[in-house]
């Protein structure tokens, strides 16, 4: 996270009772780290400040500290610099020791902020969930696709070949039992003849 970002985190935070610059730069260094190294950076961060925190007064402030923020700068580190100019360094000094809210415009940029996020979080759950999906689609299609062309491969091919196996000792008893039915029904053929002459 950027020290813009969340400088209007910690000013949303203090939205009740406002936090002075020299508060807030606190945060900023516990929260990031963050330590201004250059007056450039610290220039363009008080800048950023001004335009987007105020004091509850307007902001007839900001064209003054604009053109004397060099001056507070030599000042808090400690430099050499014209004796006329350390007033400025110090009014400006006092003055960021004020308690300051964050701007409407502000919060609505960070809430906006937040809702991108949120969004891109989803966005990016999403699309890993389609992945998944998309990964179990192309297993089971696989899968699929595997047990059918093992199926196929495994499949007798046309036409069928059977296999007649003749047993020997079965036709003998098979011819057996033909012989003796057919003595059986003789006997009996005859049988019923002679009981038709005894009458």
């Amino acid at each position: 996270m950027n020290r813009y970002i969340k400088a209007m985190e910690i000013g949303l935070e203090n939205e009740k009772d406002g936090i002075s610059y020299f508060d807030l730069l606190k945060q900023l260094n516990q929260s990031l780290g963050y330590k201004f190294e250059s007056y450039g950076s610290e220039a363009s961060f008080i800048s950023w400040f001004l335009q987007y925190f105020s004091d509850g007064g307007g902001k007839a402030q900001n064209k003054y500290i604009e053109n004397n923020k060099i001056w507070y700068w030599k000042l808090n580190q400690g430099d050499e610099f014209a004796e006329e100019y350390k007033p400025h360094a110090r009014a400006i000094k006092t003055y960021f020791e004020k308690k300051f809210w964050l701007d409407g415009q502000a919060a609505k940029q960070y809430l906006d902020y937040q809702e991108l996020q949120e969004s891109r979080k989803m966005a990016a759950s999403a699309k890993k969930q389609s992945n998944i999906s998309i990964v179990i689609a192309t297993m089971a299609l696989l899968a699929s696709s595997g047990l059918g062309i093992y199926s196929i491969a495994t499949t007798p091919k046309m036409p069928y070949h059977v296999n007649v196996v003749e047993d020997k000792n079965t036709s003998q008893k098979l011819d057996e039992l033909s012989n003796q039915l057919m003595e059986m029904q003789t006997q009996f053929k005859s049988q019923a003849t002679d009981s038709t002459k005894t009458k």
